[in-house]
């Protein structure tokens, strides 16, 4: 069954009918921007591609809540197994099938040859700047229509149930250990932890501020990574935390 929350592969989403043949769960990724630093280093030779790419998903998570409910409601419901299984078959054979695929881009083709056709001449609009480095662009920047969402300053966070003992097992994962360097370091993860407990929940902005000026770049990143092993809950500005 597809759970489709896979950032690396953020147009699959839209092969999942919600309910019908897989559930969406929403994830959150780090914002436009934050990831200059694993671009340069990967530019540089310091990161091979897979190191790249590996410290650039530590800052995309999946909400958990979500993933939970979903994995719940099909452990629980055979029917609803069943029926979501039936409907992911139908739907590939009717839309993925190379019998409809090619029709697809034939029409997709002929669609775009016309409009070719009748336009009227225009120069390239202006892109903006987005990295220092164009072989090399931020990866948040590059992806950043893929995630449900990304963070911003305004978001509320607080501390998971088990949010200490969570951060623990984080930093103890051996999949940890080869991105310690673009992650907060455990201290400082520690006294964001002890700074959400004092509080039901905080503004991501307001909990950065009573941090050291220049980690809040590097720690407003790591609050991504946090949420991504169960540390802490990340929702939308004017959405409630229970």
């Amino acid at each position: 069954m597809n759970l489709c929350s896979l950032y690396c592969a953020g147009s699959y989403r839209e092969t999942v009918r919600h309910g019908i043949d897989g559930f969406r769960i929403p994830t959150v990724a780090a914002p436009p921007g934050a990831g200059g630093d694993l671009a340069m280093r990967h530019a540089l030779g310091m990161d091979r591609y897979d190191l790249y790419i590996g410290k650039t998903s530590k800052f995309v998570a999946v909400d958990i809540e979500a993933s939970a409910e979903a994995c719940l409601r099909l452990a629980e419901d055979a029917d609803l197994r069943r029926r979501m299984g039936d409907e992911g078959q139908r739907r590939a054979r009717e839309t993925f099938d190379w019998s409809a695929v090619v029709p697809a881009y034939q029409s997709l083709w002929a669609e775009l040859a016309e409009i070719r056709r009748h336009a009227a001449p225009q120069a390239m609009p202006a892109r903006p700047e987005v990295s220092v480095d164009p072989w090399r662009l931020d990866p948040f920047d590059q992806f950043a229509g893929y995630p449900s969402r990304t963070l911003t300053r305004d978001c509320r966070v607080r501390l998971a149930a088990d949010g200490v003992a969570a951060l623990e097992l984080a930093y103890a994962s051996p999949n940890t250990a080869f991105a310690l360097q673009a992650l907060p370091a455990r201290e400082e993860a520690a006294a964001l932890c002890q700074l959400l407990a004092e509080a039901d929940d905080w503004r991501v902005h307001d909990l950065l501020m009573r941090m050291p000026a220049e980690r809040r770049p590097h720690l407003f990143r790591g609050l991504v990574w946090l949420a991504k092993y169960g540390v802490v809950v990340l929702r939308p500005d004017g959405e409630g935390i229970s």
